[in-house]
């Protein structure tokens, strides 16, 4: 209740949800950016940072020497 300033319990469960809504689509897109531009050592370092016991990050990355390039799977939750 204090984190999203709500005054019901209620008020702040559907606060808490949206968030971890607009959280999820957040690290997914940002990962997905990601890809393209760093290595991926450094992916996998970031990846391990974002993810949290609730919200498990998984990436998957395919080369392809074709002229698609790469294909990048990211999986938010077990």
């Amino acid at each position: 209740m204090d984190v999203f300033d709500e005054n019901t319990r209620s008020g702040a469960v559907v606060a808490a949800c949206e968030h971890a809504r607009r959280d999820e689509r957040a690290k997914e897109s940002w990962v997905r950016y990601l890809t393209r531009r760093v290595d991926p050592d450094v992916l996998a370092e970031v990846v391990d940072r974002l993810a949290t016991p609730e919200m498990n990050l998984a990436v998957a990355i395919e080369a392809d020497s074709g002229i698609e390039g790469a294909h990048v799977a990211v999986r938010v939750g077990d």
